[in-house]
């Protein structure tokens, strides 16, 4: 039953797509527009229905530490570094990216 009513909201895009571009030209319509399955997805208004990352929300009994640094003026090079860590995600596997930066030159200190 979804099945069909997703299909027939399809071909129901489809028309209208193929139409509009009707109207703009006079050349006959295609209907081999192709699309991702997010592109359809987000056009039909559905979602996937899995959890969302909760990673905003602090848990209940975890200790809230102090920003240090907010009343701290960075006037030199090596007065402050940071630490980034970056998920890629590649072809078949994923790679982590680590990088260490400088916030005054605004440097990469280092990344493998």
């Amino acid at each position: 039953m979804l099945g069909e009513a997703i299909e027939n909201h399809a071909v129901n895009l489809v028309h209208r797509h193929n139409r509009s571009i009707a109207d703009a030209s006079s050349e006959p319509c295609r209907v081999d527009v192709q699309c991702t399955a997010g592109q359809w997805m987000k056009r039909m208004g559905i979602e996937v229905l899995h959890r969302k990352p909760n990673t905003s929300k602090p848990a209940s009994g975890h200790k809230i530490y102090p920003y240090l640094l907010r009343k701290l003026a960075v006037t030199r090079p090596n007065q402050i570094w940071a630490m980034d860590i970056t998920y890629i995600p590649m072809a078949k596997e994923f790679i982590y990216l680590a990088a260490a930066l400088d916030w005054f030159t605004r440097r990469v200190l280092a990344a493998p």
